[in-house]
């Protein structure tokens, strides 16, 4: 058993943010949407997580089931909104787009310059990350910490959560 998450075009959608090339970008992703598609049609089930996803997989496989993401947080489980923090959280991967979250946190700071950012996860662009924080010279105002066991308690410690992803199947 394995699990990974994505969606069908996740492929063309990174290719589009790594080549400077729209035509090799295209064809790059299409060929990797492709094998993509011959892969998961080898599986016994592919699990989605949207009504959305399980249309588009529809189209070319016959071993779709689509499945909600569960929620391990009670509905008495709130923050207290005292916190002049937000937080945001997921793999340091091109697709989260942390990159524009950063940068829309420079307006932010400009016009509420008492808030935070604090961003949870691990990854590959970590150091690009670091560099634009950097660049909009918003350390100690946009942090990246890494990962977590408690997240819940980081949820409950802000005032807010925000994403910037290019895409999700179905955020948790």
């Amino acid at each position: 058993m394995c699990e990974w998450h994505f969606a069908q075009n996740s492929s063309q959608i990174v290719a589009k943010s790594n080549y400077s090339s729209k035509l090799l970008a295209k064809i790059i992703g299409k060929v990797q949407t492709d094998r993509l598609i011959r892969a998961t049609k080898r599986l016994n089930a592919l699990v989605v997580l949207t009504k959305e996803d399980e249309a588009v997989w529809n189209n070319t496989n016959d071993n779709v089931v689509q499945i909600y993401n569960p929620s391990s947080y009670g509905l008495s489980d709130v923050s207290d909104l005292k916190q002049k923090r937000f937080i945001s959280v997921g793999r340091l991967e091109a697709q989260k787009g942390f990159e524009y979250l950063i940068q829309a946190w420079s307006k932010v700071h400009e016009a509420h310059p008492e808030y935070i950012l604090d961003i949870y996860g691990s990854g590959s662009l970590h150091d690009l990350l670091q560099n634009e924080i950097d660049r909009f010279n918003l350390n100690g105002i946009v942090s990246l910490k890494g990962q977590t066991n408690d997240i819940r308690s980081e949820y409950l410690s802000s005032c807010g959560y925000v994403m910037t992803s290019r895409f999700e199947g179905f955020p948790m």
